[in-house]
């Protein structure tokens, strides 16, 4: 793996693998998060908390695509000075961002108990504190992939991974794991390293408020197709919780959320390539390198796609019992089904994740977003029929005849641009 590595990123092998373990980090945080809150809180606050955690990811979502993506890639192409003007834009416009989401979420709070559903006061409005901490360490945390300085990446998250285990811990002795308690430490562990990177790195922005709106429309024109085809897929499995929850309870949407986190042990490999890769394949083509590109592209595919099948034969072979010992509830048990399918799903999207940094790159994210439209609108047309017959395991289903048009979808799209050119 260390050559493969070494090979299909073009990056030293310490950059490879401290990528990969910084996703490690935070993978294996989440996991252990849905693991405590499943075990010691039981199937419906779990149900709850996937969803809210669906609702932050929809907003960071909307950072890295607007904001995030394009410095990534734009950047490329900026002088020293530029650099710096273009991270301070970027850094305003991300407040900006934290604290329109907040103000949707507290407003949702205050209407929520008005229709009906005066229980989520305070599950909501813990969202609205929460959101802008979250929002401000992923921003931390992108613009140290975007300059290489993956080892920085590293340290801040193993700082949000150990303070926000240390606050479970303490909430589980005392008997006060909720979901709400869960996502308020969150929003405390993301804020105490977000805000020391800040001040760290305070000098390195240049904030020119008349670059700001310029720079907003520079982004917009740039990463709206990649903010399309993120919001698709986040959004393609917050609505297959939505749609369990309305048609088969919350602990349908807790099950689903369990059984989707044991199979996403294997995302540290996909979001750590894809956080190395993404400046590595638009520095490529910013030079001139299409060649180097499809090598990138191609030695990428190859060497995932190997590893995740490899993957989904051990979850095929023991899914099952993994997820019956770490949650440790009847309810758990007899989902090897399940597992199974989702695992797939996992392995089709490691097999298009170099196409779709490489369509970024090439410039034409526009293609990306067809792709992820196409896999949502398969997945949608079949989610109601499924789930209401199958329930959990019909949402896997759902997901997974969506991802396969997608992945159809996306590699036609990447032969027939990189064959254009």
């Amino acid at each position: 793996m260390r050559a493969a590595l070494n090979g299909l990123s073009g990056v030293h092998v310490f950059q490879s693998f401290a990528a990969l373990a910084d996703q490690a980090v935070v993978s294996g945080t989440r996991f252990a998060v849905t693991i405590l809150i499943g075990r010691i809180a039981g199937l419906e606050e779990l149900g709850l908390y996937a969803i809210g955690f669906s609702i932050v990811i929809l907003m960071v979502t909307v950072q890295e695509s607007l904001l995030m993506s394009p410095y990534a890639v734009l950047g490329r192409r900026e002088s020293a000075a530029g650099q710096r003007r273009f991270a301070g834009s970027t850094l305003v416009l991300s407040l900006v961002l934290s604290t329109i989401s907040a103000g949707i979420l507290a407003t949702a709070a205050v209407v929520a108990p008005a229709i009906g559903y005066a229980g989520k006061f305070g599950f909501l409005s813990t969202l609205a504190l929460v959101v802008g901490f979250v929002l401000l360490q992923n921003f931390a945390r992108k613009m140290c992939f975007a300059h290489f300085q993956v080892g920085t990446a590293l340290l801040l998250d193993a700082g949000v991974s150990a303070l926000q285990i240390a606050g479970l811990a303490v909430l589980a002795v005392t008997a006060s794991l909720t979901a709400t308690s869960a996502l308020a430490i969150m929003g405390l562990a993301s804020a105490v390293p977000g805000m020391i990177w800040l001040v760290v790195k305070w000098r390195f922005f240049s904030i020119d408020w008349r670059d700001v709106s310029p720079q907003l429309a520079k982004n917009w024109s740039f990463g709206k197709w990649i903010l399309g085809t993120q919001q698709i897929a986040v959004l393609g499995g917050s609505l297959i919780l939505w749609i369990l929850t309305a048609l088969s309870g919350v602990a349908a949407a807790g099950l689903f959320a369990a059984c989707s986190i044991v199979v996403t042990a294997a995302n540290p490999l996909l979001l750590g390539l894809s956080n190395i890769l993404e400046p590595r394949t638009a520095k490529a083509w910013a030079d001139g390198h299409l060649s180097e590109l499809l090598g990138i592209v191609h030695r990428t595919t190859l060497a995932v796609t190997g590893t995740l099948a490899l993957y989904w034969l051990v979850v095929f072979l023991a899914g099952d019992t993994a997820l019956a010992w770490l949650f440790d509830k009847p309810q758990f048990f007899g989902q090897g089904h399940l597992l199974a399918v989702l695992a797939f799903v996992v392995l089709l999207r490691g097999f298009t994740l170099a196409q779709n940094l490489g369509l970024r790159a090439l410039g034409v994210p526009r293609k990306n977003f067809a792709a992820s439209l196409f896999n949502l609108a398969v997945t949608l047309a079949s989610a109601y029929p499924l789930m209401l017959e199958y329930g959990a395991l019909g949402g896997g289903y759902c997901m997974l005849f969506g991802v396969i048009a997608g992945t159809c979808a996306r590699l036609w799209f990447f032969i027939r641009t990189t064959r254009s050119l």
